[in-house]
């Protein structure tokens, strides 16, 4: 084949393949090229990434919040300890607000990655997972809302004068310890200002 043959060779593909786009619009390179890009994103090898990659902000933003933060606040029967400790810290305190908000978020898009690459193998147990992880997500914004709350009872002395010194060392103390969600403390730090 000579290069003249080959060169009318190729015109005539080019030109057969233009009148098929023209007769076919809805195959254009353009809707290849997105279909290609939304095969990638979606693709499960890069969406396993992503999901790896959220669970590991999951655990770093969990990890401080309840490795570190909480238990350095909490002391178990002591309510003036622990509304000392809350105040001192005032500002670790609201880092741990953040750090748990922050899991709760990245915990619900970890669960709504997964659940895109896991309904094909059985969407209703992916379902019943997202599920699952929204009411954690809740339960884990609930603590820290009862944290913060510990942080304003601590360091506002309007809940000194309300309920007195006593009671307003127990109060942060009963939210400390239902922001810590230990249901073996929670006798304690329920009767542990009222000893006082």
């Amino acid at each position: 084949m000579t290069s003249q043959e080959g060169f009318l060779n190729h015109v005539n593909d080019r030109s057969l393949s233009v009148r098929y786009r023209r007769a076919n619009p809805g195959t254009n390179r353009h809707t290849r090229t997105n279909a290609a890009e939304r095969q990638i994103v979606n693709s499960p090898k890069r969406l396993a990434r992503i999901a790896g990659l959220l669970y590991l902000f999951v655990g770093i933003f969990g990890g401080f919040a309840e490795g570190f933060v909480d238990p350095r606040m909490y002391v178990a029967g002591d309510a003036v300890a622990t509304a000392g400790n809350v105040f001192a810290n005032a500002g670790v305190v609201r880092l741990g607000v953040v750090a748990h908000l922050l899991d709760g978020a990245f915990f619900i898009f970890t669960a709504l990655t997964l659940y895109i690459l896991l309904k094909h193998v059985q969407q209703s147990v992916a379902r019943a997972m997202v599920v699952l992880v929204a009411l954690a997500t809740g339960i884990i914004c609930l603590n820290a809302v009862f944290q913060f709350e510990a942080l304003r009872v601590a360091t506002d002395s309007s809940y000194a004068a309300a309920f007195g010194i006593a009671g307003g060392h127990a109060w942060c103390c009963c939210c400390s310890t239902f922001s810590t969600m230990r249901p073996s403390s929670r006798r304690s730090s329920l009767a542990c200002g009222w000893r006082r």
